[in-house]
Formats: structure tokens, sequence, C-alpha cells
């Protein structure tokens, strides 16, 4: 059995689900397999393993499987949840942190080129643009796994001092 578990709960996938279960509660297999982007196939035969191990339990909800965790599954989940630092709200506190960094960074952008401006260079609103650019696609990879508000906070940030850089463009 510990090794069955040790085969099992250290891969990505099996403590991708076992931390969705935990942010989300009582959940179906196919909702996991959207929130990771995975196999339904894949998701199912992970859970299997997950439930023979003893972390899950399903059962049929109509005609859906409804999967939870045991009492066993759960504790293995905080304990999971703790090393990543994730919040209560299902977040990682690091991702979190890398957004905010990502809004303290995009702020700078704006203070030291665009606030108090009359006009900017083409040149400089190219490079505004260049700077702003990985911040949005980081943003878009943070997206789901971290707080969605403050993801969109940044997001919409950015869309306002590109709209500005534009404006100001000479």
């Amino acid at each position: 059995m510990k090794k069955e578990l040790k085969k099992t709960l250290f891969k990505e996938v099996p403590v991708k689900i076992l931390l969705t279960v935990y942010r989300e509660g009582e959940t179906y297999p196919t909702e996991v397999s959207y929130s990771l982007e995975g196999s339904y196939s894949h998701i199912i035969k992970t859970v299997s393993k997950l439930e023979e191990v003893g972390l899950l339990e399903s059962k049929i909800s109509g005609r859906r499987k409804v999967i939870k965790f045991t009492d066993r599954g759960e504790k293995v989940a905080e304990l999971i949840a703790g090393m990543l630092e994730i919040n209560e709200n299902g977040y990682s506190t690091n991702e979190e942190k890398k957004v905010k960094e990502i809004l303290n960074k995009i702020e700078e952008i704006y203070e030291t080129q665009l606030k108090g401006k009359d006009g900017i260079s083409q040149k400089k609103a190219r490079n505004i643009g260049k700077r702003l650019g990985p911040y949005k696609r980081e943003l878009g990879k943070l997206e789901g796994s971290t707080n969605t508000q403050l993801v969109e906070q940044a997001r919409k940030r950015i869309d306002e001092i590109m709209e500005l850089k534009n404006q100001l463009r000479e």
C-alpha cells in the first residue's frame, strides 16, 4: 500500500487533482479535467488510483460521478497545500506574490514613463509596450492558479497604461 501511495502521489497530475478537490470541495471528474486542461480518461484513471490508495472516494449522483476526499485524503491535501503555501481560498500565496510584484512593476512603468507627460515619442511608446508585454503573458500563465480578481486588476491596469501610451504618442 505504501509503495502504491508513493508511486501515485509523487506525480504532478495526482497532486493537481488533490489540490483541485481541496479548492473546490466535492466535484465531478469532468470539472477537474476542465480545470487542469487534461484528458478526461487520464483524470479518471488517476482518480481511480487515488481511490485505490484511500485518498479519494466517489459516488454516483444521478448520471454523474462525484469525487470527494476521504478523511486521510483531506489530511494529505492539507499537508500538500501547506507545503506549497496554498491559502484557504485554494490559491498559491507564492503566485499571489508574483501578481502583486507584477502590479508594482506595472505601476513603476507608469510612474517613470507616463505620469505627468503631455506626449511621448514613438520609440518610447514601443519600449513601454515591450516592457508590458511579458507581464501580460505572465498574468495569463498565473490565471486559474491564483486570485482571479488580482490578475484581472493587473490586466486592466496594463490595458489602461497601453491606452494612455497610445493617446500620448506623438
